[in-house]
């Protein structure tokens, strides 16, 4: 019957059309994360000096405008990324971030990646009591070296929320909202 049967599947050039020609599909995808980073956020007790400091890294790493792109991607393909790019010695991306050991100035920026861009290297994670549940510990960004990353390195974005087991067969993520 119908209710085993999956829903029909939209390829990213698909989607892409959509979003380009279309009013509505623009809306339906950039209309909240528009909204969530128009007015952004400002910091509180804090001292004017720590604020300042604040909003000069973010307006240097352009966090408001990753994140947004984020969010759209997401809401357009079923799920994104921002990748946590660091200046490290000898870097590693297969290898867990270690925050505590970065040096003051090593964060250089938050690289969008979509769904499409990135593969999961490993089985999903299904223990409960695990921090990284419903996900894989380490996925492969489909570039000219398929580079593996580990999923510290990996602030992730879900598009339409779906249970466990149609997350499970979308590589972990959701769905468009154009679905």
């Amino acid at each position: 019957g119908a209710w085993n049967e999956k829903p029909g599947f939209l390829g990213l050039g698909q989607l892409d059309t959509m979003l380009r020609t279309n009013t509505f599909a623009q809306k339906v995808v950039k209309e909240v994360p528009n909204e969530v980073t128009r007015c952004w956020r400002s910091f509180n007790n804090e001292s004017p000096d720590v604020v300042q400091k604040r909003q000069e890294a973010e307006t240097n790493l352009d966090i408001k405008k990753s994140i947004r792109q984020a969010l759209w991607y997401a809401n357009l393909y079923g799920g994104s990324a921002l990748l946590i790019v660091t200046e490290e010695e000898n870097q590693d991306l297969s290898q867990p971030l270690r925050i505590e050991s970065m040096r003051k100035g090593s964060l250089k920026k938050f690289q969008s990646v979509f769904l499409g861009e990135m593969t999961p290297m490993s089985s999903i994670d299904l223990d409960p009591t695990s921090l990284n549940f419903g996900r894989p510990e380490a996925y492969t960004l489909m570039n000219s070296k398929n580079t593996l990353i580990h999923q510290s390195r990996l602030i992730l974005f879900d598009g339409f929320e779906l249970p466990l087991y149609s997350a499970i067969e979308q590589m972990s993520f959701g769905d468009s909202i154009l679905l």
